[in-house]
């Protein structure tokens, strides 16, 4: 078993460009958390994670951008209907 001697945690923002977007991943700016942990010496990606915004943005630790502002209105908007969308308006069709 390796030894983990630190972990760190990311809130990044990526942008992508896709021919098919997902619930998971869509067109524009992704916001994700990565954990990443210290193994004999070397760091690696131990977690990606969806992250609500909300408490990104409460906790000071937000980026501030308008993009940022639209996924914090779509997260909302998701729990209450249920339906994933992207940055367009767009409806995202569920993969089972």
């Amino acid at each position: 078993m390796l030894q983990i001697s630190e972990i760190e945690g990311y809130y990044v923002a990526i942008e992508y460009q896709l021919e098919s977007e997902n619930q998971y991943i869509y067109n524009g700016v992704n916001y994700r958390l990565y954990l990443l942990a210290l193994k004999e010496d070397q760091w690696v990606i131990i977690q990606i994670s969806h992250i609500p915004i909300h408490r990104m943005i409460e906790e000071g630790n937000g980026f501030g951008t308008s993009e940022e502002k639209i996924i914090l209105k779509i997260q909302k908007g998701r729990e209450c209907t249920g339906e994933f969308i992207n940055p367009k308006g767009e409806i995202i069709k569920i993969e089972k």
